[in-house]
């Protein structure tokens, strides 16, 4: 999200605010063991979650709708201080980038597509 404001291009920040909203929902899934529904149904599937940051489906919607760099900040603030998330080997950075980025590298799927 911060390099589509840098760079001033707004298709790159709608793919950053639904790739964020994608990836809180499907944590906060998991942790609740409820499988992902796919796009259709995966934000009403979040909605029934009992166990979820309270002010999340709020904050899904301010970062779907502004796709700024201060919505995604508070989604990623409330989510992983919703609890104590293990943290990837070398920091969260370098796991995007291996996990986003590189994958054609390995010939792997997308980490969405798993």
């Amino acid at each position: 999200m911060h390099e589509a404001e840098s760079k001033g291009n707004e298709y790159l920040a709608r793919w950053a605010a639904c790739r964020g909203a994608l990836f809180a929902c499907r944590l906060v899934l998991a942790h609740n063991r409820v499988l992902y529904p796919f796009h259709k149904w995966m934000l009403a599937a979040t909605e029934r979650l009992t166990d979820r940051p309270s002010e999340m489906m709020t904050a899904l919607d301010e970062l779907v709708r502004d796709a700024s760099p201060a919505a995604v900040d508070r989604l990623v603030e409330m989510v992983l201080g919703y609890r104590d998330w293990a943290a990837p080997a070398g920091g969260r950075g370098p796991a995007f980038m291996r996990d986003t980025e590189q994958l054609w590298l390995r010939g792997e799927p997308a980490i969405e597509d798993i």
